[in-house]
């Protein structure tokens, strides 16, 4: 979409947002330099898990989420007599999918005693606090995402490959306000927030930090966050943000500052397509 199609709303906002952004961006590479590096936080050290232990686990996960994925789709087909979920529907699946990462990983981590050796969080914080950071980070961020979205297209067309956007995105933007975009908000901003930073930022990047390096761990697994989307127009911004989830867990030591992030980066993108649906 073209800046001259937007709204002087959106604009503005859109504006506003990537200068702030800017602002804390700046501030954070040349003013707030205690530690440049990835790893910052001495006590966010790797999970003692074996590497055939972590392999085992992963495709449980994944099994396991697949299987959730089947059983509500047949649970849905039999409740209501029909084939099928109705595309506008899909999304849907995303709550027992979702649930199912939540469920395996509390197992997991009891079974493990994960948490008992270092703590998901080493350094607690008040909930202004956290906030407060969250924010911060959020906002330096969206520079970055900026530009990679402006590029990355680019990027897809020299390699002939689709720039279409995201099936939901495009039923959020011809939505209005219903019962169906509050479950769609809820999804989108509490259950995958919490479920996806704790399997790729407390599970999968603590985990691969004990085999590699932190920089390296975090480029693993955004690679895996981003390419979980099943879209290739969203597959650098989402790759950059994942990289930068693990920069903030790593620089805060607390996992609910990136949650926070998570939720604040789907609210946001939430306000902007419903803002370009007035």
């Amino acid at each position: 979409m073209n800046p001259e199609d937007l709204s002087p709303v959106v604009l503005y906002y859109s504006t506003a947002l990537f200068f702030a952004g800017l602002a804390c961006l700046i501030h954070h590479v040349f003013l707030d330099r205690k530690d440049s590096s990835l790893a910052a936080h001495k006590d966010l050290g790797p999970w003692k898990i074996t590497s055939s232990d972590l392999g085992l686990i992963l495709v449980f996960i994944y099994l396991f989420i697949f299987a959730a994925g089947i059983l509500a789709t047949e649970v849905y087909k039999y409740l209501y007599k029909v084939d099928g979920i109705p595309d506008d529907l899909l999304f849907l699946l995303g709550y027992p999918m979702h649930i199912a990462i939540v469920v395996s990983l509390y197992v997991f981590f009891k079974y493990f005693d994960l948490n008992e050796d270092r703590p998901i969080s080493p350094r607690r914080a008040g909930l202004f606090n956290m906030v407060t950071q969250s924010v911060y980070f959020f906002l330096a961020v969206i520079p970055v995402l900026v530009l990679g979205s402006y590029i990355w297209p680019m990027i897809l067309e020299l390699l002939d490959l689709p720039v279409e956007q995201q099936d939901l995105v495009i039923r959020i933007e011809n939505m209005e306000v219903s019962p169906m975009f509050f479950l769609i908000m809820f999804l989108a901003i509490i259950l995958a927030p919490i479920s996806e930073e704790f399997l790729f930022r407390v599970f999968l990047y603590r985990s691969l930090k004990r085999y590699t390096s932190p920089t390296l761990a975090a480029i693993i697994t955004s690679l895996m966050f981003a390419g979980m989307h099943f879209n290739w127009l969203s597959f650098l911004p989402l790759f950059l943000l994942g990289v930068w989830l693990c920069r903030t867990y790593e620089k805060t030591g607390n996992i609910f500052v990136p949650i926070m992030l998570h939720t604040l980066f789907n609210a946001n993108t939430l306000l902007v397509l419903m803002l370009i649906n007035e």
